[in-house]
């Protein structure tokens, strides 16, 4: 972890455990440790027991799957379950082992457990800039980097933009990490009408009596299907996003190279209309629309940085995200 941050460790707890007590940091002077967040489940229920393809008596643990193998089929096995995370705060360099004990739903001591935390000044992007400005604000509370690219004049005057259309985007990685991936999203214009759903029919259609008419378009910038993988519909996340509510476009490129900015804000143009036509009584009949257009607050178009990193000391994969705004005319 980060010197001067802190981050959370997450324990998993099953079969009857959802407690830990005795939270110690072997040096306070680096790590600091406390209890964080908790989600704790108590019940009476009991497990079921599954048996492998050996003979061999398991049940399964909530939060891994992983078998955890009991003496018998009779084995009774408390069902209750916790999400417990440790917060820990990195004081300053170095390392510190932090230990825990385990207890059950009766309050009985069944196990410890520790984890070595290494807390150090590098980290994982060291900086990332956009046409010579810094995307990041700075590691300093109530200090901001000079080149920081939305400061202004006076420390405390920030403009949420930038007038630049393109520029280089550099990023240096940390010393323990080495970059993966440089991808740059930009908001596209989607457009769609309920010709295209596949239950058109059952809210547009004629009888003898009457005709029913239904109709709805969008315009949009913000989230919206997209077949990402090309294979017909909108079921699959791919790269974490969900093909469902596709928001920034992204396209990988090039460390040190210029990237152009988007040019669309976030917006919504809707129009819907309905209305029904009786054939022998025609003072029944009825119709209304409703128009709906919604802008972002600012005149401004957001360009997505996404940053892949691979952290060589935890052996994790990382996305940092940066948003950079582009000030454009009234959309």
């Amino acid at each position: 972890m980060h010197t001067g941050d802190y981050g959370n460790i997450t324990v998993l707890l099953d079969a009857g455990n959802v407690e830990i007590r005795n939270i110690k940091s072997s040096n306070k002077k680096v790590i600091q440790a406390r209890l964080g967040n908790t989600s704790v489940n108590k019940t009476t229920f009991i497990k079921d027991i599954n048996k492998d393809d050996k003979g061999f008596y398991y049940v399964a643990d909530n939060g891994s799957d992983e078998q955890i193998y009991v003496p018998s089929a009779d084995t009774k096995v408390n069902a209750s379950y916790a999400r417990i995370s440790i917060r820990v705060f990195g004081k300053k360099a170095g390392k510190s082992v932090v230990s825990f004990d385990i207890y059950d739903i009766n309050g009985a001591k069944t196990g410890s457990a520790k984890v070595t935390v290494v807390s150090t000044k590098d980290k994982d992007i060291e900086s990332i800039t956009f046409a010579g400005k810094s995307l990041e604000q700075g590691d300093t509370i109530g200090k901001t980097d000079n080149k920081y690219i939305y400061k202004g004049k006076d420390i405390n005057t920030f403009y949420e933009y930038t007038t630049k259309k393109a520029g280089k985007l550099k990023v240096k990685a940390g010393k323990n990490t080495k970059l993966v991936r440089i991808q740059v999203g930009v908001l596209e214009k989607y457009t769609w009408n309920n010709t295209m759903d596949p239950d058109y029919g059952e809210y547009n259609y004629s009888t003898a009596d009457r005709t029913n008419t239904n109709t709805t378009a969008y315009e949009t910038t913000e989230n919206h299907p997209v077949d990402l993988n090309g294979d017909g519909d909108y079921d699959d996340v791919i790269d974490g996003m969900s093909e469902r509510g596709v928001k920034f476009r992204y396209k990988t490129v090039k460390n040190n190279k210029k990237i152009t900015l988007g040019k669309l804000p976030e917006y919504r143009n809707e129009n819907s209309s309905r209305s029904a036509t009786y054939t022998a009584n025609a003072d029944m009949n009825a119709s209304e629309s409703t128009t709906i257009n919604t802008l972002s607050g600012e005149n401004v178009a957001p360009t997505m940085i996404k940053v892949t990193v691979y952290n060589k000391v935890d052996k994790e994969y990382t996305d940092y995200y940066y948003v950079i705004n582009k000030r454009i005319k009234k959309y």
